[in-house]
């Protein structure tokens, strides 16, 4: 998924602020990954996003409120009213670098209504963040029914956040669950590499570099699980990992 070259919006302060929902990737993009999910129904979809699309949910919330415009489709005054809030949500999430699939609602709702048409288990892989982790989403809060979106991030090269920014993402990490934008998503545990203990916060701070495994089981589905290997004493070694 080119969520980079492929973007019809760009936020920063060389662009207007933008009145209506935003989009990550162009139309043509989304409307080719619903037919090809649809012309592969078997198997497990597996996109590479080159930002995620789950984030951590007190922040995946945030970007979500800064992304939906309400008025933006409805008469005055309601209309000028959402101008407003509109230039207000841009400002916060220039100031926030706010930046992933979440914040750019028209490609958001579209995502999920593949997720719900498909009725498949995807796999997203992506990084971009600083950190690694791994989440979970799905449309109902009933964990046997169809089509969840599971996702995994590892940054390999550049995990560096300044003491600042590394408080507010450890922070916000005690909450675990949310619902926004028609997803309830969670943050799956994360195991350390010999699996005695938790990973703190179910997030890995230092450099990553991410080893996916699959496994097929009997019901057609997979045993998926990501291995997370970082440098100690010189040596590389499995310091997390998580398996659906």
């Amino acid at each position: 998924m080119d969520a980079r070259a492929d973007r019809p919006v760009i936020f920063n302060s060389k662009t207007p602020f933008i009145e209506t929902p935003a989009r990550i990737t162009s139309e043509q993009q989304m409307m080719e990954l619903a037919r090809w999910l649809y012309e592969n129904e078997r198997g497990l979809p597996i996109l590479v996003s080159s930002v995620p699309a789950l984030l951590p949910p007190l922040i995946g919330l945030a970007e979500y409120l800064m992304g939906i415009r309400p008025w933006h489709n409805k008469v005055a005054p309601l209309r000028w009213l959402g101008r407003q809030l509109a230039r207000i949500q841009y400002m916060l999430a220039m100031g926030i670098s706010f930046d992933h699939w979440p914040l750019f609602t028209a490609t958001w709702n579209e995502l999920v209504k593949i997720l719900a048409d498909s009725q498949q288990d995807i796999l997203f892989l992506s990084g971009d963040v600083h950190f690694s982790y791994a989440m979970e989403a799905q449309r109902s809060k009933n964990a046997s029914d169809k089509g969840h979106l599971y996702q995994f991030v590892s940054t390999p090269l550049q995990n560096e956040l300044s003491p600042n920014s590394q408080k507010l993402v450890l922070g916000q990490s005690r909450l675990k669950k949310a619902t926004y934008g028609g997803l309830h998503v969670r943050m799956l545990p994360m195991l350390s590499g010999d699996k005695k203990v938790r990973v703190a916060h179910d997030l890995l701070m230092q450099n990553t570099l991410a080893l996916v495994k699959l496994q097929p089981r009997g019901d057609g589905k997979y045993e998926i699980r990501q291995e997370y290997l970082g440098a100690r004493d010189g040596e590389m070694e499995v310091v997390g990992q998580t398996t659906i």
